[in-house]
């Protein structure tokens, strides 16, 4: 969760096209046109293989307002 939270503010795109699920998202074009504001990671936990996190990621896009991820 934080390392692609970090690519992504850091616009890391070859590391964010190596580690996201394929398919999941558009090829980039060598720019991310989102900046990232903040991560706060509320909640996590483990269950078996499996876990949930819950996030609030803060996030404006170029030239747009800013936006929450809950």
């Amino acid at each position: 969760m934080r390392s692609r939270y970090s690519a992504y503010a850091l616009g890391l795109v070859d590391y964010l096209l190596l580690h996201l699920v394929s398919g999941y998202c558009a090829r980039a074009s060598g720019t991310i046109a989102t900046k990232w504001l903040g991560l706060e990671v509320r909640h996590a936990e483990i269950a078996g293989d499996s876990g949930v996190v819950e996030f609030v990621a803060r996030c404006r896009a170029l030239g747009g307002k800013a936006q929450r991820l809950h």
